[in-house]
């Protein structure tokens, strides 16, 4: 019971890193002004804002979604062929 509970414990502790390289010098200063403002490590400061992006483009993409699938249900209105016929015949006969 113990040995499987340290693997479980194991696995929750795994963590990964990244690493960005050629960080243009005004994306990297602009970072670290924040993280001084914000009284954090560069690193967490930029998982914050990775975050923060990932998360609002994930919002957006329900937004887009509710909005196409609330326009599905919206009925067309028919349309009225022999009035727009008569539209025609009036431009064409000015």
């Amino acid at each position: 019971m113990m040995r499987n509970a340290c693997i479980l414990h194991a696995k929750l502790l795994i963590v990964h890193t990244l690493q960005i390289r050629n960080v243009p010098e005004d994306v990297f200063q602009t970072l670290k002004a924040l993280a001084e403002k914000e009284e954090r490590s560069i690193s967490k400061q930029a998982l914050v804002l990775i975050r923060r992006a990932l998360e609002g483009n994930h919002d957006l993409q329900k937004r887009r979604l509710s909005a196409t699938q609330s326009l599905k249900k919206l009925k067309r209105p028919k349309s009225n062929f022999k009035a727009l016929k008569e539209l025609r015949k009036d431009r064409e006969s000015r």
